[in-house]
This record gives structure tokens, sequence and C-alpha cells, in this order.
């Protein structure tokens, strides 16, 4: 499972490739990048902060995790904000780009419920596959598709991580080495940010 650290830095960087694309002048992508890069930061949050209500209800974190946050029914509504009902707004783009390539970064290092709130134990990614995994997407950290077996011989992502090194155990969950690699980009990152953000009021 990906920290947020990376899907913070994930909607920084989209951010930033954004601002790239639309302006061509140094100056003012200097004055935007603040603002693109704290919207990127946020949107690329945005879809894990489903884990507050479990925590506001003393229950465990994952329990209403990504049952609508990361599904196709919450990345058609950001569209829609940010297409249509805002379309206008420069800082729509970095936000609509944050929120999906934090979803997608899920997607691909474990899974996403496509179908939320309608189905909650249908997951789909690159590690769960598309089929229905009681217990919903956290559980499916866990679990391989069928296939998985042929390249992995075991259905246990605890054996494949302990017994492969691809990462190391964080209670319930894995800090794979790439995702140590996003963390230390994110925190590079936000340094950066939060001096150029506080940088005027020093001066």
């Amino acid at each position: 499972m990906t920290s947020f650290f990376t899907h913070m830095a994930v909607g920084i960087l989209f951010a930033e490739a954004i601002l790239r694309y639309r302006l061509n002048d140094v100056g003012e992508r200097a004055e935007n990048r603040l603002k693109y890069w704290w919207v990127g930061l946020f949107a690329g949050l945005l879809p894990d902060l489903d884990v507050i209500p479990g925590i506001i209800l003393g229950l465990h974190p994952y329990t209403f995790h990504h049952i609508v946050t990361h599904t196709f029914f919450a990345i058609a509504v950001v569209a829609l904000f940010a297409f249509i009902i805002f379309r206008e707004n420069p800082l729509s783009l970095p936000f609509f780009a944050g929120y999906s390539m934090g979803v997608f970064v899920d997607f691909l290092d474990n899974s996403i419920s496509p179908l939320g709130p309608f189905d909650t134990i249908t997951e789909w990614g690159l590690l769960a596959g598309w089929r229905p995994i009681p217990g919903g997407s956290w559980a499916s950290e866990f679990w391989l598709p069928p296939w998985g077996p042929l390249l992995y011989g075991d259905h246990d992502l605890w054996s494949i991580f302990m017994n492969n090194g691809w990462g190391i155990p964080i209670g319930v969950e894995f800090l794979s080495y790439y995702d140590l690699v996003g963390i230390a980009v994110f925190f590079i990152l936000f340094g950066y940010l939060l001096i150029q953000t506080i940088k005027p009021y020093y001066s």
C-alpha cells in the first residue's frame, strides 16, 4: 500500500508538469508555482482522508477506506467540478490530476473499489485483479489474483514482501522500497514548498 506521502508527492509532480505545460515564461511559473503545488499536494492526499471517519468513530482506520473516494464515481464527480463547474479556474486541472493520479497509484500498488459506493467488495488493481474481495480494498493487500501463485508461489503478500525483500512491514501495512523513494521525494518537495511559502513573511 502506498503511503499518503507518496500520494502528495505525485500530486505535486503532476501539478508542476501542468504548470510547465501551460506557462513558458519562467517568471510566470515562479509566480504560480506555490498555488499549483499546494493544490496538487492536497488533491493527492484527498482520497486517503477517508480514514478519518473510522478514526473518529473509534473503528479501524480502514473501515471506510476506498469505499467512496477510490472509485470511478469519485473521479467522475471530481471531473464534473474540474471541467464543468470550475472549468475557468486554472487550478482545476492540477486538482483533478492530483486526485485521479492518487487513485491510479493505488491501482498500481494495491487496488481500488471501482464500483463503490454501490459495490464495496469488488476490487480492481494490479495486485488484486478484478474480483470480489471480502473485507474490501484494504484486505486486498494480503491477496493476489488467481494467477498470483504462478508468479510468486504464494497467495500471501506478507510472504511475498518478506521472501523477496520488496518492502518492510509497518504494522499491517507495507512500505515498498519504491514507496520509501516517494516519501523522500515528498519531503524534498514539501521542504521547498514550505520555505517558499513562509519566505515572504520573513524577508
